[in-house]
């Protein structure tokens, strides 16, 4: 298509280029290898690497990576959401929106949730081995540990 030699065509070149790469818009969100788009991940441990802390008993903390690059979940006591980015197994995770309850129970909760989010908007890499993803933080010192939910 030759679209130069009228200028009033050159809006519908890129209308129709951009027809062209809209369905290839969220191709590079899943990465190379990593799938971690669509199970749900629960939050296990979190932390530095050699000595993660659990987390809390009777709390659960889970994300869910969508195609569309956003990411949904629940910190442990307030649902988050942000958009994402991966390519390769590096992966960056936006500004996170979240609800504001404030939750007592257990004591530490707002802590452990608060440091869940801030380790979230650090993300620098991620893994997935055997149905476990970790998200590494804090120049990789630092990592949240998630096992992939049942279907």
């Amino acid at each position: 298509m030759n679209f130069t030699g009228n200028p009033g065509r050159r809006p519908l070149a890129a209308l129709w280029l951009l027809g062209l790469m809209l369905p290839l818009w969220g191709c590079s969100q899943e990465g190379a290898g990593l799938a971690l788009v669509g199970p749900e991940w629960r939050l296990v441990e979190y932390g530095g690497l050699d000595h993660p802390a659990q987390v809390l008993e009777g709390t659960e903390a889970q994300v869910q990576f969508g195609p569309d690059g956003r990411m949904v979940g629940n910190a442990g006591c307030n649902d988050i959401q942000a958009s994402y980015q991966l390519q390769g197994d590096r992966l960056e995770i936006g500004e996170i929106a979240s609800t504001r309850k404030f939750c007592h129970d257990p004591e530490d909760i707002m802590d452990q949730e608060a440091q869940i989010i801030r380790a979230l908007m650090s993300a620098e890499s991620a893994s997935i081995e055997d149905n476990r993803l970790r998200i590494f933080y804090d120049q990789s010192r630092r990592a949240l540990f998630f096992r992939q939910a049942a279907p």
